[in-house]
């Protein structure tokens, strides 16, 4: 595995690890409140963890992206399906458990069975999520290879333009050889040329 393969890896680790605690944090405060208002077995309860696994799989998503583009990636035909396989592995591997404490939330409030209904609303909202981030995973890839394939045209224009310098020294120390030669059309016509090229250049970048 490439090492910035495995740095986005151990990254969705600690981030999964962190997310976890503020997950457990947000739910014991969740209760804490409810339970002072009266309202810990209520449909609230339940309701609060299912919106909140929602949260944590977005900023899931959001921060390993973000992660992504520090990364400075360089393009690679296998990149998307590559660093979405990573991400979307260590998401399910956070993800999962989460699913185990909204069904303990349920059984507190006296209807467990309340999890097998609602679990497939919150697998949604967290597929919403994941759909969200293919797509901007894909941008990035798009970006990163329109950005090569512009850089491997602009060093291909670099060299047309230092040949035609030398071209144009060279005609230019002919000229001053023989003033009489007939050097002058090559000399503007290739200054002509090295100018379109820079406008070129300037519009594909």
């Amino acid at each position: 595995m490439h090492k910035s393969h495995q740095n986005l890896k151990d990254k969705c680790k600690i981030l999964a690890q962190d997310q976890t605690v503020a997950f457990d944090e947000s739910v014991e405060r969740m209760k804490r409140e409810n339970a002072a208002n009266g309202l810990l077995k209520s449909g609230n309860s339940i309701k609060f963890v299912m919106n909140l696994i929602e949260e944590k799989a977005v900023e899931f998503y959001d921060i390993a992206f973000s992660h992504i583009q520090a990364l400075k990636f360089t393009f690679d035909p296998n990149l998307e399906s590559d660093v979405g396989r990573i991400v979307k592995a260590e998401l399910n591997n956070f993800v999962g458990p989460l699913y185990d404490r909204m069904a303990a939330v349920c059984a507190l409030t006296g209807k467990p069975e309340l999890h097998t209904r609602m679990k497939p609303d919150v697998e949604l909202a967290v597929e919403r999520a994941e759909k969200r981030f293919d797509n901007s995973l894909q941008h990035y890839v798009l970006d990163l290879e329109n950005s090569q394939k512009v850089s491997v045209f602009a060093k291909g224009l670099g060299v047309i333009e230092v040949l035609i310098l030398i071209s144009i020294a060279f005609f230019g120390g002919m000229w001053a050889n023989n003033p009489d030669g007939n050097y002058e059309p090559f000399i503007v016509l290739l200054t002509v040329a090295l100018s379109g090229l820079e406008v070129w250049r300037r519009k594909i970048t």
